[in-house]
């Protein structure tokens, strides 16, 4: 029977992986087979050159998206699909000298869709160049020149040229480098495997990595003064009003992209779908009535291309706002809940505006809202934060089990920042994240929330006002409205739940209003992220590369 593997493969704690190396005999039996995969593979990579192909070419880029120049170049990322804007495939070209590339296996009678990027030595990764197409054996395809986020197509009827699609005859040739597992790199690990198996005993133990003699080292430094350095900074921190800045998931990635593969992220819109009806498919509860589009207006440390406008025109649009409403199941004890919004200059005062987060019990695929009621502790709860209409500042809107009344005696949403210098700025993007945290166990009243704008949470008079749970912040009720004031008592936290059952499991983004007077209500809303911890805002870094540019197919 032929047996794989190491002999004397061992890990000894921390002194490091070595092998021991495989009899004479043995190594004798395994060469033939070694050699026999390295020459599959080796036939494998030649059945390219019965397939299609299309070169590409382009102009590297010469600076970062600042504007500075662009002094780290690594390479360029070929991707490429079946669809405009999809990209399945990626080629990675690790030689910034190469500005001409040969995609091949690719099957005649479909058309390919090409876009690039360029890549630094940090491995920070430029947004898509434009579009450029071809159709493999026929003389017609959709041609789209826009950016890698797709664009309109129309039809063409182009033989060979430049940018745009075109007549493109199976290759006589063998490929340049084939996509997914490459026959290259598989002869490279079969060598390396040769190399593991021909290792000979002597010197081998040279070759041992001392961890445990490098830690050891490491650790007779003299740690005193890093213990002043320690206790000296928990002594700043413990000043009232200090607030120290959070890193949260976005910071990992730069202008978002990816974030939606994280695995703390429960959910991800950035809009980039492709169209409308794309998008309302990802959500269970949709109010449009011509109130929702797409839009090319997005803040400038996104990644994507597109938004979600919402606009009504009072009294003109049929109903009275537009929503996007989903459930995130199976419900959960605490979440994040992050957007990037921004106001019209000239938009109207919302009547009720959300990102809004709770939970129903049991969940319900719409939104269900009773407003003027106070909640049962087994059934709802719900927080949405507004703008709080013609006042134009951020607060929350919330219903609970102990919600306080105002003077009609009628149960609306409460407040508890208050505070006028907390401004809603119009006419630009503005970084909103919501968390919320059910009480556990259900009979006490540990719940929290907290509102970040631009990543900050607001303080006044030396505690932070955004951020409430048992204890913080200082203040008083007046009717329906927790007022923070440091002379005032701690906040009692909040019993959000008399039952397990009760999570947050839905959010919602809305606009409502109550005016017929033909006033204009326009928002924005782009890269929303719902999560299991700490968003944060996108992470901006502006010196990655500028895109390239002039692709287009030879």
């Amino acid at each position: 029977m032929l047996r794989f593997g190491f002999k004397n493969l061992r890990h000894e704690g921390s002194r490091g992986l070595f092998f021991s190396p495989l009899p004479e005999t043995r190594r004798g039996k395994l060469l033939p087979l070694v050699f026999s995969l390295f020459f599959i593979f080796l036939l494998l990579n030649a059945n390219t050159a019965f397939a299609g192909s299309a070169t590409l070419s382009w102009t590297p880029p010469t600076t970062n998206v600042d504007s500075t120049p662009l002094t780290d170049l690594a390479g360029f990322k070929v991707y490429y699909g079946t669809s405009s804007g999809n990209y399945t495939q990626s080629i990675n070209i690790n030689n910034t000298a190469t500005t001409t590339y040969q995609v091949n296996n690719l099957t005649d009678g479909t058309t390919y869709y090409f876009s690039v990027t360029a890549y630094d030595t940090l491995n920070n990764e430029s947004s898509y160049s434009n579009e450029a197409c071809r159709t493999i054996g026929t003389t017609t395809c959709n041609s789209s020149t826009n950016g890698g986020g797709g664009g309109n197509s129309q039809s063409a009827d182009i033989s060979g040229g430049g940018g745009g699609c075109g007549f493109i005859k199976g290759s006589g040739g063998k490929g340049s480098e084939p996509t997914g597992l490459q026959a290259s790199d598989l002869s490279i690990a079969m060598l390396l495997l040769l190399l593991i198996l021909l290792r000979i005993r002597n010197g081998s133990q040279k070759t041992k990595v001392k961890v445990k003699a490098k830690v050891e080292e490491h650790l007779s430094l003299n740690l005193l003064p890093l213990s002043f350095i320690l206790f000296f900074l928990i002594l700043i921190l413990g000043i009232p009003g200090f607030v120290l800045a959070e890193t949260g998931i976005a910071n990992k990635y730069v202008g978002d992209k990816g974030i939606e593969n994280d695995p703390d992220v429960i959910f991800a819109e950035n809009f980039e779908e492709g169209s409308l009806n794309a998008i309302k498919a990802r959500w269970e509860d949709i109010t449009d009535n011509g109130v929702l589009s797409l839009n090319t207006d997005v803040q400038s440390g996104s990644s994507g291309k597109s938004s979600l406008l919402m606009t009504h025109v009072a009294g003109v649009t049929p109903g009275s706002g537009g929503s996007l409403y989903r459930r995130i199941l199976p419900g959960y004890e605490q979440v994040y809940f992050r957007m990037y919004v921004k106001f019209d200059i000239n938009s109207a005062p919302l009547h009720h505006f959300g990102a809004n987060m709770g939970g129903n019990n049991p969940s319900t695929s719409w939104p269900v809202v009773n407003a003027g009621y106070k909640p049962a502790g087994d059934k709802q709860f719900w927080t949405g934060v507004e703008p709080y209409g013609s006042a134009w500042r951020w607060d929350f809107y919330t219903y609970w089990m102990h919600m306080r009344t105002n003077p009609d005696t009628k149960f609306w949403g409460n407040s508890f920042v208050n505070d006028s210098n907390l401004k809603v700025e119009k006419g630009k993007w503005i970084c909103v994240e919501l968390m919320m945290k059910v009480n556990n166990p259900v009979d006490s009243f540990n719940g929290e929330q907290a509102l970040w704008i631009d990543g900050k949470l607001w303080q006044k008079d030396s505690q932070i006002i955004s951020h409430l749970g048992l204890g913080f912040p200082k203040g008083k009720w007046v009717w329906d409205s927790w007022i923070p004031d440091p002379t005032g008592s701690p906040f009692e936290g909040y019993q959000w739940r008399t039952v397990p059952e009760l999570l947050l499991n839905y959010v919602w983004l809305y606009i409502y209003t109550e005016k017929t007077d033909g006033s204009t209500i326009k928002v924005w809303y782009d890269d929303v992220v719902v999560a299991k911890r700490y968003i944060g805002p996108i992470n901006t870094l502006t010196d990655i590369p500028s895109p390239p540019t002039g692709l287009k197919i030879q």
